[in-house]
């Protein structure tokens, strides 16, 4: 309803929930694959980095269900990056795992290390210069209700 509406921001999740939708019901390892791709470009062409690398990881789950571990590889780490470019570690940490997982397929990427090794940490959340601004602009930060 939306798309069709004009709301061109929702094509790329409405073509993600099509894939969902199709790998639920098909057995057309092609078709399916096509429509999660589809999904992954229109949210690479419009600027979603965060749906790219969501529709990145339901490929990537789905393809592992489906036994074949080098696509499912190839967009955990494709998630992975993406999560980093949008400063969600953990969640990129999560594709790294699950690469881990998929054993010689995924060892490649990552040469066997332990999820521990790989030297994972997220960014500060506040920084203190950015903070300083705001307590000289609008007074103490532990007045603000939050």
């Amino acid at each position: 309803r939306w798309v069709k509406g004009g709301a061109v921001n929702c094509i790329h999740m409405m073509k993600l929930l099509q894939a969902e939708d199709l790998a639920l019901r098909s057995h057309n390892y092609w078709k399916v694959k096509q429509a999660y791709d589809d999904a992954i470009c229109i949210a690479r062409r419009t600027g979603f980095v965060n749906h790219n690398a969501i529709a990145h990881v339901r490929a990537g789950i789905w393809c592992e269900r489906m036994g074949e571990k080098t696509e499912a590889s190839n967009y955990f780490s494709d998630a992975a990056e993406l999560y980093d470019e949008w400063n969600a570690f953990n969640l990129a940490s999560y594709c790294r795992n699950n690469l881990l997982s998929l054993g010689e397929a995924g060892s490649s990427l990552y040469a066997g290390k332990a999820a521990s090794s790989l030297n994972i940490h997220g960014r500060a959340r506040y920084d203190s210069a950015v903070i300083g601004m705001h307590n000289a602009d609008s007074g103490d930060v532990d007045s603000l209700d939050l």
